[in-house]
């Protein structure tokens, strides 16, 4: 998993962002879990940011993870 988060600005890995990402099957596999409390923490480390995308992590796979809080 990437450390930074890849935005639509940064071009030399616009490709990761516009691709279509696989789907998770169910039931949900435990790695999910690590997966999204990642996501969780660099939605948190950004401050004011509300979602975050698998692939915006290097992760080409249809998750997301919401912050509601703020």
């Amino acid at each position: 998993m990437r450390s930074t988060i890849i935005t639509i600005q940064n071009t030399n890995h616009l490709l990761s962002l516009t691709q279509k990402s696989l789907p998770i099957s169910l039931p949900f596999p435990s790695s999910i879990n690590n997966t999204v409390q990642t996501m969780l923490e660099a939605i948190k480390s950004k401050g004011k940011a509300a979602g975050l995308a698998a692939p915006q992590v290097g992760i080409n796979e249809r998750i997301i993870a919401c912050s509601f809080t703020g």
